[in-house]
C-alpha cells in the first residue's frame, strides 16, 4: 500500500484530519502531495510523455491546490 492509497482510504472514511496527528510535521507535506496527485490523476490519468510539464504549466491546478504559486 502506498502513502497515496493509505491517505485516500483515510479521506474516504472521513478520518484523514484526525490521522494527520500521527505524521507530525510531515502531515502538511503528505496532504499537499495527496492533493497534487489527485489532480494529476484527474488531468493526466495516462501520464503520457511530458505530463509533468503540462501539469506544472496548468494555472487551474494551482488554484485548486490553494497556493499562490505562479510560474514566471
Amino acid at each position: 500500500m502506498t502513502y497515496y492509497d493509505y491517505i485516500r482510504t483515510q479521506v474516504e472514511a472521513g478520518l484523514w484530519t484526525q490521522t494527520q496527528a500521527v505524521f507530525g510535521r510531515n502531515a502538511q507535506a503528505l496532504d499537499l502531495y495527496y492533493r497534487i496527485y489527485n489532480l494529476v490523476l484527474k488531468y493526466e490519468p495516462q501520464k503520457t510523455y511530458g505530463y509533468a510539464s503540462r501539469i506544472a504549466a496548468n494555472e487551474s491546478i494551482y488554484s485548486q491546490i490553494g497556493g499562490d504559486i505562479r510560474i514566471r
